[in-house]
C-alpha cells in the first residue's frame, strides 16, 4: 500500500500553506471586525454578559493599530497654498469653508476608504489620487478632503461618512502659466463617471482578492484611519449630535451599516449604491469632466418601479450638459439649463439623489439633511460675478471694450441676455436632445402617464416632506427653506416649447466651454460659423487661454476628448455674431470679458 504521505502532489506543502494563511487571515479579519462593528462587538461580547470587557478590549486593538501606523504620514489631498483666490461673494474664511464642506445628505461613502483603499491606476492611496476626476483641493481649509466633501458622523454606526455637496461640481480652479487662480460658484471639471468608476473598481478588486493578508491589512488601515476620522470630528464638534440625524429612530428608512454583519459587507452595500449611480451610464453619450445628464440619472434613480408601480422609465442618458454657474445666483428665478423649475428647495432633493444620497423609494425617506441644504442654497446667494484678473491675464482694452459693447447691442446679443428669458430651439439651433429626453413622458401605475416635470415634482415633494419629518424640521423652518423668491410659484416646468433658458451673460470669461453642451471650446470659437468650429476637442485640463477666452487646445496631457459628432454632444446653433469682421469679433470679446 502506497504512503499517501510519499504520494502526496509536489505543490501540497505550498498549497496547504496558502490554505493555513488564509485560515489564519480570516481568523484576524474576524478579530478585526469583532472589534470594528459596535453591533457586532455588543452581540459577541453581550452573549457572555461581557459587554464592558468587549469595549475594554476594543480600546487596546485600537491602541496597537494606532502604535502601528504611529508615524506614517497620513493620506490626504493637499491644500492649494498656492491658489490666488478669484473674489466671488464669499467674503470670509469662513463662508468659503461652509460651501466647501456643509453636508447636504449625499454622505455614503466611509472617509476611511479614501484614505485606506489604494487606486490601482496611480498605485497612490485614493485619496491622493482624486484629482484624476477633476476634483480640487481647497485653499483655506487643510481637511485633507477635496472641496465639495464633508464628513458626516451618524449615530447610528462608528463609521465617518463623506459625499458630494453643491461645492464639488460648483467651485473650480484653472492655472495660467504656473500660477493658480481659484473661483467659488464657477463651474467645475469633475468626472462623475470616471470617480464612481474608480471607486468600484478599487473596492471591488479589493473585494475579490483571494489574498486575505492583503484585505487583512486594508482594513487594519481603515480601523487607523477611521479612529482619527472620529477625534478629529469629535474635536472639531465636542457638543455636536448626529450631524446627518437623517434616521430617525421610529424611521423606516434602514442604511446600509444597520443591517451589515461586518465591515466588508458595509463596503459592498455601498458600492451597490455606487453601482446604481454607474448603471445609468451604460448606452450614454458619455458626459465626461465638467458635465452631467442629471435629469437622466434622476429619471433612473427615483422614477422606478418600487416608486411609481411601472416599468419602463429607465432611459439612455444622452443628453449631458455643462455644470452651470452660479454668480448672482439670488437673482435667478428659472433654473437650469431650460429654465425648467422654479422651486429652488425641491430641486435640491432630487439632486442630492441624483449624487448618491441614500433613498428608499417604498417610504420616501432618505439621508439628506434639510439644514444642510438650506445652509448651502444661503450661502450660493451671496456669490457675484468674478471681475477679469488683468494683473494675471493681462488688462483690458477700454476703446476695444466699448467698442464691443455697443456690437453687443447691435448684433441683439443683449435681447436674449438682458434678462431671464428663453430662446426657442428653432431659432437657437443648438443640440436638442437635452429639450427632447426631458419631456419624454414617465410610466406610472395601472398603464398611465405624467409628464416628467409633473412626476418630478411629486417625487421631490415625497422626499422633501420626509426628509422634514425625520429631522423635525418645525413648520415655520420649512417655509423659509420652501421660499425661492416671494411672489413666485414653486413648479416644475416642461420646456420642449419653450426652448432654452437665457439670462444675463455675468462672468462668462469664467465658464468655458460654452453652450449648455459645452460643445464649442472659446469665445472666440463661438463666434465662427457652425462648421469652422472644432469638432474634437481636450477638456478636463485647466490651463487657460486669455486670448480667446477658453481653455487651450494643446495641454501637455490630454484627459478626454468631446466629440461634437456624438448624439447629444453637437456644436451647431448660436450663429450670431459668425458674420462680423475679426476685428469686430476681438472686439466684442474684449467687451465679454469684462461682463
Amino acid at each position: 500500500m502506497s504512503d499517501p504521505i510519499l504520494n502526496k502532489p509536489a505543490n501540497s506543502d505550498q498549497k496547504n500553506g496558502k490554505n493555513i494563511k488564509k485560515l489564519i487571515g480570516n481568523v484576524c479579519l474576524g478579530i478585526a471586525l469583532v472589534f470594528m462593528i459596535p453591533q457586532v462587538r455588543k452581540t459577541v461580547f453581550g452573549s457572555f454578559g461581557a459587554e464592558q470587557l468587549g469595549e475594554d478590549l476594543y480600546l487596546v486593538v485600537q491602541k496597537l493599530v494606532m502604535t502601528t501606523f504611529k508615524g506614517k504620514p497620513l493620506p490626504v489631498m493637499m491644500p492649494a497654498t498656492n491658489a490666488l483666490v478669484v473674489p466671488t461673494g464669499l467674503t470670509s474664511t469662513q463662508m468659503q469653508n461652509t460651501w466647501h464642506s456643509t453636508p447636504e445628505g449625499s454622505d455614503v461613502i466611509p472617509v476611511a476608504l479614501f484614505l485606506a483603499l489604494n487606486d490601482p491606476t496611480t498605485g497612490r492611496p485614493f485619496i491622493e489620487s482624486m484629482e484624476r476626476f477633476g476634483f480640487i483641493s481647497s485653499p483655506t481649509d487643510n481637511s485633507g478632503l477635496p472641496i465639495g466633501f464633508a464628513r458626516v458622523k451618524s449615530k447610528k454606526h462608528d463609521f465617518v461618512l463623506t459625499g458630494f455637496n453643491c461645492a464639488a461640481c460648483h467651485s473650480t480652479q484653472i492655472t495660467y502659466k504656473g500660477k493658480l487662480l481659484h473661483i467659488d460658484g464657477a463651474p467645475n471639471m469633475i468626472d462623475m463617471e470616471a470617480f464612481f468608476r474608480g471607486i468600484i473598481k478599487a473596492t471591488d478588486d479589493l473585494l475579490k482578492k483571494d489574498e486575505h493578508d492583503d484585505r487583512s491589512k486594508f482594513l487594519l488601515r481603515f480601523i487607523y484611519y477611521n479612529s482619527l476620522e472620529v477625534e478629529r470630528l469629535q474635536k472639531d464638534n465636542p457638543t455636536s449630535t448626529n450631524q446627518s440625524s437623517y434616521a430617525a429612530e421610529n424611521s423606516t428608512y434602514k442604511s446600509a451599516s444597520d443591517e451589515s454583519n461586518h465591515t466588508l459587507e458595509f463596503l459592498k452595500q455601498k458600492i451597490k449604491s455606487a453601482l446604481r449611480i454607474t448603471e445609468s451610464f451604460n448606452d450614454q453619450t458619455a458626459a465626461g469632466p465638467g458635465r452631467a445628464d442629471s435629469f437622466g440619472i434622476i429619471r433612473n434613480m427615483m422614477m422606478t418601479k418600487d416608486l411609481l408601480g411601472a416599468d419602463g422609465n429607465f432611459r439612455p442618458m444622452t443628453a449631458p450638459v455643462g455644470i452651470p454657474h452660479l454668480f448672482h445666483f439670488s437673482t435667478f428665478t428659472n433654473l437650469h439649463w431650460d429654465g425648467n423649475t422654479t422651486t429652488g428647495n425641491d430641486r435640491n432633493y432630487a439632486q442630492a439623489i441624483a449624487l448618491g444620497a441614500d433613498f428608499d423609494p417604498i417610504s420616501k425617506a432618505s439621508s439628506i439633511t434639510p439644514y444642510g441644504l438650506y445652509t448651502m442654497e444661503k450661502t450660493a446667494q451671496n456669490f457675484t460675478a468674478p471681475k477679469w484678473p488683468g494683473d494675471i491675464f493681462g488688462q483690458l482694452d477700454t476703446a476695444k471694450v466699448a467698442r464691443g459693447a455697443e456690437l453687443f447691442r447691435s448684433q441683439s446679443c443683449i435681447k436674449c441676455h438682458e434678462a431671464e428669458s428663453w430662446t426657442q430651439l428653432d431659432k437657437i439651433g443648438t443640440d436638442p436632445n437635452r429639450l427632447i429626453n426631458y419631456n419624454h413622458s414617465v410610466m406610472v401605475s395601472g398603464g398611465l402617464t405624467e409628464t416628467y416635470a409633473t412626476n418630478l415634482y411629486k417625487s421631490a415633494l415625497a422626499v422633501k416632506r420626509k426628509a422634514y419629518i425625520d429631522n423635525a424640521v418645525p413648520v415655520e423652518t420649512r417655509r423659509k427653506m420652501d421660499t425661492w423668491h416671494e411672489g413666485v410659484k414653486p413648479e416644475w416646468i416642461t420646456t420642449l416649447d419653450k426652448g432654452y433658458f437665457t439670462r444675463q451673460l455675468r462672468g462668462l470669461w469664467a465658464t468655458a466651454p460654452f453652450l449648455h453642451n459645452n460643445s464649442v471650446p472659446t469665445l472666440w470659437d463661438l463666434l465662427q460659423p457652425a462648421g469652422k468650429r472644432p469638432k474634437k476637442f481636450p477638456v478636463g485640463h485647466r490651463e487657460f487661454d486669455p486670448v480667446h477666452v477658453g481653455f487651450v487646445d494643446n495641454p501637455e496631457k490630454v484627459i478626454w476628448e468631446l466629440d461634437t459628432s456624438v448624439s447629444g454632444n453637437h456644436n451647431t446653433g448660436h450663429e450670431f455674431g459668425t458674420s462680423l469682421t475679426d476685428n469686430q469679433k476681438w472686439d466684442l470679446i474684449e467687451y465679454m470679458k469684462s461682463l
